[in-house]
Formats: structure tokens, C-alpha cells, sequence
């Protein structure tokens, strides 16, 4: 359960949208654990790189809103639930990635809204399996699994694939 207070929340949360599923929550918790004790300088930059990436990518009857330090409901009414879900999934390992460098699938934080009283908001968190599988629709294939950058069904093996001169791979300090 997540609280919020603010008014937009009936408007982005209605039972409507619930109901049709197009309404998620992305969570910084696993960022947040990994920038450790720096994450109270570093969460406004952060939340700045998410919110940058939805507003480019939302559509015009799309809205997100920050609930509190590490998560975002997202509210997408034009969006099916499958939709919506890669959606957010593709959104998280983005941040994930530019903040951290490569990822698992299964560090992403990906909440289905279900249920609103009063001002607090009820989610089911997407399993591995769910989360895996909305990856691989969002064009994430190599991301899948553990952290690799070769396509799925090829694990890193520690030499480049052939033809390649040299590979480059980001890893933030």
C-alpha cells in the first residue's frame, strides 16, 4: 500500500482505470539500495531522469505523477494493460541502466495498481516471470536475465561475439 495526497491521484488512479489495468507504479527501491547512503544527495537527480523519460515518451492522455522518495504511478487510458506494463518495465531498466549500467530483469520494480481508499493506493508487484516477458516484448532481449548485452540464448562467455574489433560496455562510477 502506498499513500499519497495529492488531488490528481482520483483523477490518474479512478476505479475505471484500475479496473482496465493501464495504471502502474514504477519503484526506485532497488536504485535506491544500490546508491546506498548517497541516494538522499542523488534522489532528485534521479526522479529528474525519470520524469524526463516519461515526459518524452507518454502520450498526450498519459500522466505520472511522484507518490513519494521511490515511486511514480503512471496512468496510461489510451494504453492496455500489456501495454502499459511494457510500457513501465521498458521506462524502469531505462533509468536503471542510465543511473546504474546494466541490470537484471529482476531488479526492475514494477507495481499493477489495484485498489484505491482514500488517499492510498493498493499494488501487485510484477513477478520475474511477468517482468521477463514484458522485457523481451519491449525489445530488451539482451537485457534479459542477468546482466548481459548479448542477445538471449547467448550467455556472455567473456570473449566478444565474432566479428567484432571490440566491445563497449557503460558502467557508471
Amino acid at each position: 500500500m502506498l499513500r499519497t495526497l495529492k488531488p490528481e491521484f482520483r483523477i490518474a488512479a479512478s476505479a475505471a482505470l484500475l479496473q482496465r489495468g493501464c495504471v502502474h507504479v514504477i519503484g526506485l527501491d532497488e536504485i535506491k539500495a544500490e546508491i546506498g547512503p548517497i541516494w538522499e544527495k542523488r534522489k532528485g537527480s534521479a526522479w529528474a531522469h525519470l520524469e524526463n523519460l516519461l515526459q518524452q515518451k507518454l502520450g498526450p492522455t498519459d500522466f505520472f505523477f511522484r507518490i513519494d522518495d521511490t515511486s511514480f504511478l503512471v496512468s496510461m487510458p489510451s494504453a492496455t494493460e500489456e501495454e502499459a506494463q511494457t510500457f513501465c518495465v521498458s521506462i524502469a531498466h531505462d533509468l536503471h541502466t542510465n543511473l546504474l549500467g546494466p541490470c537484471e530483469i529482476g531488479k526492475l520494480k514494477v507495481s499493477r495498481a489495484t485498489s484505491t481508499q482514500d488517499d492510498t493506493i493498493k499494488i501487485d508487484p510484477l513477478t520475474v516471470q511477468q517482468l521477463t516477458s514484458l522485457a523481451r516484448l519491449a525489445g530488451l532481449q539482451g537485457e534479459v536475465g542477468a546482466s548481459a548485452v548479448f542477445p538471449v540464448g547467448k550467455p556472455p562467455s567473456g570473449q566478444p561475439p565474432p566479428n567484432v574489433d571490440f566491445l563497449h560496455r557503460f558502467v557508471p562510477l
